[in-house]
């Protein structure tokens, strides 16, 4: 009767550890898909593909590049309705970066944005950015881009609203 109450407690326990345990702890598990929100072509299109390799490289998993042509929006939305679990991110070109969708755990961006610091730095991708016209940021980090993003975007609001510019 001992042993079969110390079983059950040692399971309980492993359930409770695994139970705790989160479920991104495994990221990732399953290929990642890169949204390139306008047709194939052009230098952000070789940018997400290059990155797709580096990052397939280094994650073990397969990563690849979903052209979503429509302007921006189609891809946009299809990412933005994905499930906050690191597997569907946008590649925009106006910042060259990943957005994720809203709720995406910080652990699985703090690895994506290591693992893409990584593989730009790189001295083959380095090379290939080259050949592109592109060089990668001093600063990788997210704060280093959000930077950027509000800096641009209090840069175009002004010239984006005199001349009546619109989403639709």
């Amino acid at each position: 009767m001992n042993k079969i109450r110390r079983t059950f407690l040692y399971a309980l326990v492993a359930g409770v550890v695994l139970w705790q345990t989160p479920a991104y702890a495994a990221w990732p598990d399953k290929p990642i898909r890169l949204v390139w929100p306008f047709a194939t072509g052009g230098m952000g299109a070789s940018l997400a593909r290059i990155l797709s390799e580096g990052l397939s490289q280094r994650l073990g998993q397969a990563v690849f590049v979903d052209a979503k042509p429509g302007g921006g929006i189609i891809g946009f939305q299809f990412v933005k309705n994905a499930a906050p679990d690191g597997y569907m991110l946008l590649v925009l070109e106006s910042f060259y970066g990943l957005f994720a969708p809203v709720g995406t755990p910080k652990e699985i961006l703090d690895r994506l944005n290591r693992e893409t610091a990584a593989v730009l730095a790189s001295p083959a991708v380095q090379q290939q950015l080259k050949t592109l016209v592109i060089e990668s940021a001093p600063d990788t980090s997210p704060k280093y881009f959000i930077g950027q993003i509000k800096s641009e975007t209090a840069r175009w609001s002004p010239v984006i609203q005199q001349s009546g510019i619109t989403g639709d």
